[in-house]
C-alpha cells in the first residue's frame, strides 16, 4: 500500500462576504476531483454540503516567465464551486471552514465577514481597465496573471477623509500588495507597501472633488490564482488604535480613539461585569474591543506616572512609549515573600512596541529582566519572589531606542500567580488526517498555572475502534507532547470528531493541600475544541516512467510511455495532468487518458503551446486516480502522482514545425461591420490543410470570426472578423489568429497576434 494523495486548497475566491448575504465562490483545490465535502466550523455560515468541480478553471497565462524562475515548481489548483450564506447576526472577521476527502482532511481555511457592501472583480485578460464603484464598500479581487494591475475608481469630496486597507496576506495568501491613490489629475498622492505584515493600508485626504484611483498590484510584480484580495475603502468611521487597551469590569473607563470620521475622544466606555472582551460599536459604525479584567487599573491616561502612588498588587498598569528612548517606570509596592507575575502584553492590540522589562531595587539595582517571551513573541513576561518589603521600580522601555509612538501602547498586569494550580491545553490544529495502517503526530500543549508540576493524563475520545494511541500524557515539569495515533486496515474510512481532554490529580499530602485536588480541561484551537480526525485510504497503485529526454517542437504533440505498478487494484486507472508539477508548465496541456482494467502501461499525450521558448527544457508530472471499492461495500477515489525526475515526462523544447503570420498588425474595430484579416501560413514539412481561426479573450463580446480552411498547397488565406452594432466594448487585449494542422503524429498549432484598436 502507498501513500494517500491528500488534498489541498490554494484559495476561496471571493475570500469574503458581507453579514446577511449568500455568494458564489470558487474554490482552488488540489485532488478534491468530482466533489467533495465542505463545513464551516461557526455556527452562523453555512456552505453547500460538497463542492463541486467546475468544467473549466479560469486561468490567464500572463507574461512569460524567464529563467531561471520558469524552473520553480507550480502548483495549478482546479476551481470547485460552492454557495456561502452568512446569516445577518454573523460576528464580523474570521471564520474557518474545511474539506476533506476519503484521503485526507485539508487544514482550517479563512473567509471573512464583512458589514460593507461587497463587489466581485469581474476577471479579464489584457491591460489595466478602470472599474467604478461606490464606497463605501469591500472589492473582492485577484491579482491574477503575473504583473496584473487592478484599478478602482470612485468619487470623492474635496476635504473628506477616506480609508483604503488591503486584507490578503493575514488570510494567508502570498501576495506583498502595494497600493497607489491618483487623483482626477493622474499625480499620485499616496502610496503603500507593508503596513500590516504584507498588507496595505493608507488614508488621504481629498485635495479637490473628483474621481480618484486605486491602484493595486503586487511589489513584486507576481500574480497567480492565490494572489487573492479584500480591498475595503471607506469614508466612514475607522478605529486605528486606543488607549488604554482595557479595564476593570464593572467600571467606566475613558479611552481614546484614534482613526477617522471618529467622536470627540476621549469616549466613555462603562465596561461590563463578566466577560474577557467587550465589543464596542461606535454610533457611526467604528467598532473596537477592549480587554477586561479583575484588579485596579493605573493609566497614563488619567495620571502621569510622577504623581502615581507606589501602586500595591495586584495592578493593570496602562502605558505608552511616545518618545524614542522613553523609559516608563513605576513605583510599586514589594512585599517580602510575595510572588508576582508580571505580564506585559502590546502585539496582541496591534501596538508597535516591543517591550523590555526591567525590575530594580530601591538602590537601582537590576533584579530581572525579560526582552521577549518565546521567540519570534516581542511581548515581555518574568515572575518574580519578594525578599523584602520596600518599593521597587518597575521599568517599561521599547527596545530599540530609536523608537516610539502613539501606537507604542502597553498593558501590564501584576499579579499573584493562582493561588489553586491550574492549568489550560491547546491543539496545534483542529484537523489531522490517519492513513490505514500508518500512524500520524499531533501536538498537546500546556500552560500550567499556579505551580502546577504534575503529570497531566490524557484521554482522546471518540476514536474509532482500530485506532490506538501512543504517548497520551504531558510528563511531570514538561509543557508538551507529541501524541501518536496508529490506525489498522479495516477502520471505516470516514471523518471523525474528536475531544482531548487532560486530567490531574494532586495528592493531599502536599503541604499546600489538606485534600486530593482533581483537575481537568479540554483542549482547544482558536477556541474549537473538536479534532476532525480523516481515516484516508492509500492508493493501492503507483506511476512511474524510465528517465529520457527527447527534443519536442513547440505547438506540437509529445508523447511517452508511462507504467503503473499495481498492489492491490485491477481496475481502470484515469490519467491527467496533475495539480501539482515540477515546474511551471509554459502553457503545456494534456488531456485525460483512461488506462484499462489490468494495464500496466501507456501512452500519454502532451499539447506543447506554440510560444514556448525554444531551448528550455519542459517537465510534467501526471496524475492517476481511480474509484476502489472498500471491504465494507463503500466506493472510495483515491490518487497518486509522482514527481520523480524517472516519472516525469521530459522534453527540450526545439523551434516550430508550422508557423502564421498576419499580414497586418492591427484590425481596427468598427460597430456593425466586418474587416478582413490576411495572414500566410508556412507548413515546412508539414503536409496537409490548415485550420484557421480567431480566438477571442473571454470578456471580448461581439467580436467573432467564422474558422475557414486553407487547402494543402495554399499558404494564403483572409479570414473576416465581425463586430456587433454596439460601441460598449473593452478593446483591452489582443486577438489570437492560431492554425491547426492534424496529422499521424499529432496536432501541430502556430499562433500570431493581432491588436484590436478603436
Amino acid at each position: 500500500m502507498l501513500d494517500a494523495e491528500i488534498p489541498g486548497v490554494s484559495y476561496i475566491y471571493p475570500a469574503g462576504a458581507q453579514r446577511g448575504t449568500e455568494v458564489e465562490v470558487r474554490i482552488g483545490g488540489f485532488y478534491l476531483f468530482d466533489k467533495a465535502p465542505l463545513e464551516f466550523m461557526s455556527d452562523s455560515l453555512s456552505a453547500s454540503a460538497y463542492t463541486t468541480r467546475l468544467p473549466q478553471t479560469l486561468w490567464f497565462e500572463g507574461p512569460r516567465i524567464a529563467m531561471p524562475a520558469s524552473q520553480a515548481k507550480e502548483d495549478y489548483p482546479v476551481d470547485n464551486s460552492a454557495s456561502i450564506k452568512v446569516s445577518n447576526d454573523a460576528k464580523a472577521g474570521i471564520h474557518y471552514w474545511r474539506v476533506w476527502t476519503s484521503q485526507g482532511i485539508v487544514p482550517a481555511q479563512s473567509f471573512v465577514v464583512g458589514e460593507l457592501p461587497e463587489v466581485v472583480e469581474e476577471e479579464i485578460e489584457g491591460s489595466p481597465v478602470p472599474v467604478d464603484v461606490e464606497i463605501p464598500l469591500t472589492i473582492n479581487g485577484r491579482i491574477f496573471p503575473r504583473e496584473d494591475v487592478d484599478i478602482w475608481q470612485f468619487k470623492a469630496q474635496k476635504g473628506k477623509s477616506y480609508s483604503i486597507e488591503v486584507m490578503s496576506s493575514r488570510l494567508g495568501y502570498p501576495l506583498d500588495s502595494r497600493i497607489e491613490v491618483l487623483n482626477e489629475a493622474g499625480d499620485i498622492i499616496g502610496q503603500n507597501v507593508d503596513h500590516y505584515e504584507n498588507d496595505s493600508f493608507l488614508r488621504f485626504k481629498a485635495d479637490r472633488t473628483g474621481t480618484y484611483q486605486v491602484r493595486i498590484y503586487d511589489s513584486q510584480f507576481g500574480g497567480l490564482q492565490n494572489y487573492v484580495y479584500r480591498l475595503t475603502i471607506t469614508d466612514g468611521q475607522v478605529v486605528d488604535r486606543m488607549f488604554p487597551y482595557g479595564g476593570q469590569r464593572g467600571t467606566r473607563i475613558d479611552v481614546q480613539l484614534f482613526g477617522q470620521n471618529l467622536e470627540a475622544s476621549p469616549y466613555s466606555v462603562q465596561l461590563a461585569d463578566s466577560g474577557d472582551l467587550q465589543e464596542v460599536t461606535l454610533d457611526g459604525g467604528g467598532r473596537f474591543a477592549l480587554q477586561l479584567g479583575d484588579h485596579p487599573e493605573y493609566s497614563e491616561l488619567r495620571d502621569e506616572l510622577e504623581s502615581l502612588p507606589v501602586i500595591p498588587f495586584p495592578a493593570v498598569l496602562n502605558g505608552r512609549i511616545e518618545e524614542p528612548a522613553q523609559r516608563d517606570e513605576w513605583a510599586v509596592q514589594g512585599v517580602a515573600g510575595k510572588s508576582i507575575n508580571f505580564d506585559l502584553r502590546a502585539a496582541e492590540f496591534g501596538s508597535s512596541l516591543d517591550s523590555v522589562l526591567e525590575l530594580f531595587d530601591s538602590d537601582g539595582k537590576l533584579l530581572t529582566s525579560n526582552d521577549d517571551v518565546t521567540k519570534g513573541v516581542t511581548d515581555s513576561f518574568f515572575s518574580f519572589t519578594f525578599k523584602e518589603d520596600g518599593v521597587y521600580k518597575l521599568v517599561v522601555s521599547e527596545r530599540f531606542a530609536s523608537r516610539g509612538g502613539e501606537n507604542f501602547g502597553y498593558r501590564l498586569t501584576a499579579s499573584e500567580p493562582p493561588a489553586i494550580p491550574s492549568f489550560r491545553l491547546s491543539l496545534s490544529g483542529s484537523e489531522l488526517t490517519l492513513v490505514r495502517e500508518q500512524t500520524v503526530k499531533f501536538k498537546v500543549t500546556a500552560e500550567r498555572l499556579g505551580q502546577l508540576d504534575e503529570e497531566i493524563a490524557l484521554d482522546i475520545q471518540g476514536l474509532p475502534s482500530g485506532v490506538t494511541v501512543e504517548g497520551a500524557k504531558i510528563p511531570k515539569g514538561k509543557n508538551e507532547t507529541d501524541v501518536t495515533l496508529k490506525c489498522d486496515d479495516k477502520v471505516k474510512i470516514a471523518t471523525y470528531d474528536l475531544t482531548v481532554t487532560g486530567a490531574v490529580v494532586r495528592s493531599g499530602d502536599d503541604d499546600a493541600l489538606e485534600t486530593d485536588l482533581k483537575l481537568s480541561a479540554t483542549a482547544d484551537w482558536n477556541g474549537f475544541r473538536e479534532l476532525k480526525l480523516a481515516v484516508a485510504i492509500p492508493t493501492p497503485f503507483k506511476l512511474f516512467g524510465t528517465f529520457d529526454t527527447n527534443y519536442a517542437h513547440r505547438g506540437s504533440t509529445f508523447e511517452k510511455t508511462l507504467y503503473i505498478e499495481r498492489t492491490g487494484y485491477e481496475g481502470p486507472i484515469e490519467i491527467s495532468m496533475a495539480d501539482k508539477q515540477i515546474r511551471h508548465l509554459q502553457g503545456v496541456t494534456g488531456s485525460k487518458v483512461i488506462v484499462p482494467a489490468g494495464a500496466k502501461q501507456y501512452r500519454y499525450a502532451i499539447q506543447l503551446a506554440p510560444w514556448m521558448q525554444p531551448g528550455r527544457t519542459a517537465r510534467m508530472v501526471v496524475c492517476g486516480s481511480a474509484i476502489i471499492t472498500d471491504h465494507d461495500g463503500s466506493q472510495h477515489r483515491v490518487s497518486h502522482s509522482s514527481g520523480a525526475q524517472n516519472d516525469q515526462i521530459i522534453c527540450f523544447v526545439s523551434p516550430s514545425l508550422s508557423s502564421i503570420t498576419s499580414t497586418i498588425e492591427s484590425v481596427q474595430y468598427r460597430a456593425g461591420q466586418r474587416q478582413r484579416l490576411p495572414f500566410t501560413v508556412n507548413r515546412g514539412q508539414l503536409k496537409g490543410d490548415v485550420l484557421v481561426e480567431i480566438i477571442m479573450p473571454n470578456h471580448l463580446k461581439g467580436v467573432s470570426a467564422t474558422p475557414i480552411s486553407v487547402p494543402a498547397g495554399q499558404n494564403e488565406g483572409v479570414i473576416e472578423i465581425h463586430f456587433a452594432d454596439t460601441e460598449n466594448i473593452v478593446l483591452n487585449a489582443p486577438i489570437v489568429l492560431r492554425a491547426t494542422l492534424r496529422d499521424g503524429k499529432g496536432i501541430h498549432t502556430a499562433e500570431d497576434k493581432v491588436d484590436l484598436v478603436p
